[in-house]
C-alpha cells in the first residue's frame, strides 16, 4: 500500500505535468498561427483592395485574430497591428502595396496545477509580411 501510494502520486504528478506542458505548447502554437494568419489576412487587404472588409484596420485584424483562437479566451488576447513604410515603400498611407504590416499577438497562459507558481506565462508571437494589394 505504501509503495502504491508513493508511486501513484509520482505517476499522477508526471501525467498532469505532461498535460500542462501540452496545454502550454498548444497555446503557443495557436498564438503563433493566429499572428501568421492575421498578417496574411492584412496583406491582401491593403489600400488598393476593393473587396468587402477593405482596407484592413487594427480593429478588423483584431476581430480576425479573435476568430482564429479556438479553445482560448479571445478577450484575453492582445493584438497589435503596425503598418510600416520602411525601405521600398514611400506610400501614404503606409498600408499600400510594397509596404509591410506586422501583427503581434500576446496571450497570458495560466497553469492549472496547484503546486506550480501562479505566475502568468506570456505567450507572444509576431509576424511581418509585405502588402500585396
Amino acid at each position: 500500500m505504501v509503495e502504491f501510494a508513493i508511486s501513484s502520486a509520482l505517476m499522477l504528478m508526471l501525467i498532469f505535468g505532461i498535460l500542462e506542458f501540452a496545454r502550454a505548447v498548444y497555446t503557443y502554437h495557436t498564438v503563433d498561427n493566429a499572428a501568421r494568419l492575421a498578417t496574411r489576412w492584412a496583406i491582401v487587404r491593403g489600400s488598393d483592395c476593393v473587396a468587402p472588409a477593405c482596407p484592413a484596420t487594427a480593429a478588423t485584424v483584431k476581430a480576425y485574430v479573435a476568430s482564429q483562437l479556438p479553445l482560448l479566451t479571445a478577450a484575453n488576447a492582445t493584438v497589435t497591428t503596425t503598418w510600416s513604410n520602411g525601405s521600398g515603400c514611400y506610400a501614404n498611407p503606409p498600408n499600400a502595396p510594397g509596404c509591410t504590416v506586422a501583427v503581434t499577438v500576446s496571450y497570458p497562459f495560466n497553469f492549472d496545477l496547484p503546486l506550480v507558481s501562479k505566475a502568468v506565462l506570456q505567450m507572444s508571437s509576431t509576424s511581418q509580411m509585405v502588402i500585396s494589394e
